[in-house]
């Protein structure tokens, strides 16, 4: 019950290249459908943290969840996240998340995966997506053809070359 939501939960982390630690999760009411999309900052390589940010509540019925950085070297922070198992979005950040830009809505990158394996609910994974040596960004994936709650199952990637304007399906 602590600061209004009864659980914590689908943690995440990102450490930025002036060394600050961010933390993502989700905040949930006693309501399972409501879940907000939080974040904590520790400046001191994580022996404290600042207070919670909230990141994004839901609108109407919209089931928020599994929000992920990716910390870029650059400085750039790309936040992801998705919605009702069949939604996702990604925005920038240029000042180490203090603010993010525009909401762009990454949802058709997925339909690439139906092709492969018929996909009914998927989400990006709990912890964080990864910028290579080469520049290439990868966020791992979670599909399920949901013939059994979350199950059968396997695990993907969407990976990015050109800094993340386009987003592509891993083989």
């Amino acid at each position: 019950g602590a600061l209004g939501f009864v659980s914590y939960r689908v943690p995440g982390i990102a450490v930025l290249p002036s060394g600050e630690l961010l933390v993502t999760y989700e905040g949930r009411s006693g309501e399972s459908s409501r879940r907000a999309l939080l974040m904590r900052r520790s400046e001191d390589g994580g022996r404290s943290f600042g207070p919670r940010t909230v990141l994004k509540e839901p609108e109407g019925e919209e089931l928020l969840h599994n929000p992920m950085l990716l910390a870029r070297s650059s400085g750039e922070l790309l936040l992801f996240w998705c919605q009702d198992y069949s939604r996702l979005f990604c925005r920038r950040s240029r000042d180490g998340g203090l603010t993010f830009g525009p909401t762009r809505e990454l949802t058709g990158e997925i339909d690439a995966f139906r092709d492969k394996w018929p996909v009914t609910l998927w989400s990006i994974s709990p912890g964080h997506g990864v910028e290579m040596a080469d520049g290439t960004l990868v966020i791992p994936l979670w599909l399920s053809r949901g013939e059994n709650a979350h199950l059968p199952a396997c695990f993907a990637c969407l990976y990015s070359t050109d800094g993340g304007e386009a987003w592509h399906c891993s083989s």
